[in-house]
Parts: C-alpha cells; sequence; structure tokens
C-alpha cells in the first residue's frame, strides 16, 4: 500500500523505494508473513492470495504510472494467483504447512480480479477469460441476494454469511460493469454504522462504520473506502469523522474502540494512514 500511497502523492523517487522493498522479500517467497526488522520471509506462515494480489496490484500500478521495470516478478506473482483458479473461484491459497486453504475467501476473489485484470492491461498477461468468469462467479455465487451483500467466503459449498464492511466495498472499488448492483448494496452498508467515543478522545461522539456485524467500533479505514467508492458513484462524502482518530495529527488508529489487538484503537497503524492517503488524494487502488 505504501507503494501506491506514494505514487498518489507523485512521490515517484519514494514508490521505487517501497517497491523495490516490496520485491526483495517477493524474491524469498510469496509467503504472507516476514520480519520487518530482518527482510527474511517466514518460511512457515501461511500463503494468501489475497497478499499476493494486492502485491501485484502495487506493482501493476507502478507500471501504469512510473514504468515496468518490475515485470518478471509481476509475472510470477500473476502465475501464483492463478495456481488456485478453479471453474470462476479462487481459493485461499496454502498453509505453511503445505495444505490447501479450501476456502474461497470473498474479499481475495475481489482481489485477485483486479490484480489480474491489471496485470493483463500493464503488463500483457492473457487473463481476461479468467478475469470475467471470476467477476461473473463474484456477483452471482459469492453474492448474498436475500440481504443485498456478499458471504464472507464459501468453504466446500457451505457459505459463511458473517457481514463484512470490506466486501461491499472493495466489490464496488474493483468493479466496472457492476455498480447497480453495489448501490443496491448501500442499505446494508448501514447496517454497520456506529457512534461511538473512541478510545483516544473520549469526549468526542464519531461516526462511522463497524469492519464486521456485532462490533461497536468503528473501523477507521472504512471511511476510506466509502469516500472511495461515493467518489466513484458521483455522491459527496465527507472524511471529517475520519479525522477525528487521529494520534497527535500523525496518523490513524485502525479501531475506535475494543480493538482487535492490543493497541489498536490508541497506537498508529499504516493501513489505516495510508488508506487516508489514498482517500483523500482520490486514487482508487482496485481502478487498474
Amino acid at each position: 500500500m505504501a507503494v501506491m500511497a506514494a505514487i498518489a502523492m507523485r512521490r515517484n523517487n519514494e514508490a521505487a523505494v517501497f517497491a523495490d522493498a516490496l520485491v526483495s522479500v517477493l524474491e524469498q517467497g510469496f509467503n504472507g508473513a516476514y520480519d520487518a526488522s530482518t527482510g527474511l520471509i517466514n518460511t512457515n506462515s501461511d500463503q494468501y492470495v489475497g497478499n499476493a494480489s494486492w502485491a501485484l496490484m502495487a506493482l501493476v500500478h507502478f507500471a501504469k504510472h512510473i514504468d515496468d521495470r518490475y515485470a518478471d516478478i509481476a509475472d510470477s506473482l500473476a502465475d501464483w494467483i492463478k495456481r488456485f483458479y478453479v471453474s470462476g473461484a479462487f481459493k485461499g491459497g496454502v498453509r505453511g504447512n503445505g495444505s490447501p486453504i479450501e476456502t474461497i475467501i470473498t474479499e481475495a476473489q475481489v482481489d485477485a480480479i483486479a490484480a489480474l485484470r491489471g496485470h493483463s492491461r500493464h503488463y500483457g498477461g492473457n487473463h481476461g477469460s479468467i478475469v470475467a468468469d471470476a467477476e461473473s462467479y463474484l456477483f452471482e455465487t459469492l453474492f448474498y441476494a436475500e440481504e443485498s451483500r456478499f458471504y464472507a467466503g464459501i468453504t466446500n459449498g457451505v457459505a459463511d454469511t458473517t457481514h463484512y464492511l470490506d466486501n461491499i466495498l472493495w466489490a464496488g472499488l474493483m468493479t466496472e460493469f457492476n455498480l447497480p448492483a453495489i448501490a443496491q448494496c448501500l442499505p446494508s452498508v448501514e447496517e454497520l454504522a456506529v457512534s461511538v467515543q473512541p478510545d483516544i478522545n473520549p469526549i468526542l461522539t464519531v461516526t462511522g462504520y463497524s469492519d464486521m456485524v456485532g462490533k461497536q467500533r468503528i473501523f477507521t479505514e472504512g471511511h476510506a473506502y466509502m469516500s472511495l467508492l461515493c467518489d466513484k458513484l458521483g455522491r459527496p462524502y465527507s472524511l471529517e469523522s475520519m479525522e477525528k482518530l487521529t494520534v497527535e495529527d500523525q496518523g490513524f488508529v485502525i479501531h475506535s474502540n475494543d480493538p482487535a489487538w492490543v493497541g489498536g484503537s490508541t497506537l498508529i497503524n499504516s493501513e489505516a494512514t495510508l488508506w487516508y492517503v489514498l482517500a483523500s488524494t482520490n486514487f482508487n487502488p482496485f481502478d487498474i
């Protein structure tokens, strides 16, 4: 995401530094985790299609806006992602012990569609039929029509009906042909609307969206998703509420309250902060 944020701010030299760092890790393997203090991968970590897709998206944006110097690793990423494609769906990836992740994870489906579409357009990949079939699968099989939203995923034919914010909004940011369907999902997004007193400033009342049903907390970067989607739909949206969730005006927390991990509601989170950069510059990472 740092690569894309730097590009969004037209800081191409910094984008190249971040991309070089990303590639140095990818060249060790497409593992899902690495030690930031050493730059070495964790060889026992799971490898997710979603993570690989975001890495490819970053390299595609580099090619789209700067140059295609990372073509070899981008090609390898695309080939690796396609290993998990079966009849319109992308399986989740592979565990650190080598066993397959059988779940078709909705947000990873969205990620893979965007990444392979971008690879076709900017690195010459040939994934047109895969992208088309995968998007059809997303809006047909992974779509929970009764509630106008998406399933969290499907495992061995059984759907997970948990309501997650990013499934709707990322699908909206990705799609080029199904925006009317996404517009119909917006009432389901409002089911996740919350109003809270954030841990970093309890005297304030801040509105936003929870990341999943049943959580009375604002998922800070959800504001960025909504801002970018509303821009795509031609609707107004203000980042003012998101801007109340900063730590000393230097960066953003990931959750307003009840964080998913220690410090999540009081410490700066790089992902949430980078999403703010993308939203404030109207840079849609799925638009490739």
